[in-house]
């Protein structure tokens, strides 16, 4: 009965919406067979995506079922249901709000062109399926489309801009926090994978039993240490003398290194060892990983290695 509005590209205008909630459902709600009825009997004022349209206020919390089955208009929207302007602004910001919630609307869909001074709806970023949210906002006058001598433009209209930004800043701020903890996890899984690797080729490197009880996983302890592994450089060491860094990377190599354990490297010298782990190989036969002893030195006095500061920390000094 109600449509999957990914499938559609049009819900209609303002008039169809206006007429929807005024002239079929109005302030006491309906049923289905009764507001198809009253649509068939409207003549020229008929909706012919009535289903779409009734589906997109669904969706949008502009209209809701109460427990007898009745499609109703949201407390929040019927103040308005006669002032055409105020209920028109309130969907629309509704609308916008569980978009950018959503995410179905978010910062990779605007930015800005300084050439037509304006906020451009980048449509290429915009997912096919939200193709009626797109059309929507078109017919409402939310965005409208800029012919100039660069193109032709998806633009965001002036009235609308400063709360589009209120709410594409609000959902950068929960999408980055978001993006954050799904990137340090996958950080997290990467690294122990590439630790509990190691742990096991050092016992393999190490014949000795004796030797080998030498060998301990140590991040789990002490994240401030500087390295992750303690080892032994031979069956003939009786004491722990090979101190691993291991650093999860793909095929270019690339891994950050932090200032601490750039510190501790350089105290430690040749007892200090980066193990360069490629994930992609470790379930192959006979695979090492790439073991870079004294980094300290090797890595930045290296024609081999390309190393750049990251971050800078920036401290004004007393006059």
């Amino acid at each position: 009965m109600f449509q999957d509005l990914s499938k559609c590209n049009n819900i209609g205008g303002i008039a169809e919406i206006l007429f929807c909630l005024r002239g079929l459902i109005g302030e006491d709600g309906k049923d289905l067979i009764e507001i198809h009825t009253l649509n068939q009997h409207s003549g020229a004022e008929s909706i012919q995506t009535l289903n779409e349209l009734l589906t997109f206020l669904e969706t949008y919390r502009i209209l809701f079922r109460n427990s007898s089955g009745l499609l109703k208009i949201g407390s929040k929207f019927i103040p308005f249901l006669f002032s055409n302007e105020q209920l028109v602004n309130c969907i629309i910001k509704n609308v916008l709000e569980l978009s950018f919630e959503r995410n179905e609307l978010n910062s990779v869909h605007f930015s800005y062109n300084h050439q037509i001074d304006a906020i451009v709806f980048n449509n290429n970023q915009f997912s096919v399926k939200y193709a009626y949210l797109r059309n929507f906002l078109l017919s409402v006058n939310v965005l409208t489309l800029l012919k100039d001598t660069l193109g032709d433009h998806i633009v965001v209209v002036r009235d609308y801009e400063q709360f589009i930004q209120k709410l594409n800043s609000r959902a950068s701020v929960r999408l980055t926090q978001q993006q954050l903890l799904s990137k340090l996890e996958l950080n997290r899984i990467a690294g122990e994978k590439a630790e509990v690797f190691v742990f096991g080729w050092e016992h393999g490197r190490i014949k000795c039993r004796k030797a080998r009880n030498l060998i301990r996983k140590i991040s789990d302890i002490d994240v401030a240490a500087g390295y992750d592994i303690v080892s032994v450089n031979s069956d003939a060491s009786t004491v722990a003398d090979r101190f691993i860094e291991v650093k999860a990377v793909g095929k270019d190599f690339k891994f950050y290194w932090s200032r601490n354990e750039i510190d501790v490297a350089r105290t430690l010298g040749e007892q200090y060892y980066l193990y360069l782990v490629e994930l992609e190989q470790i379930e192959k036969s006979g695979y090492s990983p790439y073991i870079i002893n004294n980094p300290a030195h090797h890595i930045f006095h290296s024609e081999s290695w390309y190393s750049i500061p990251d971050s800078y920390l920036v401290k004004r000094l007393e006059v």
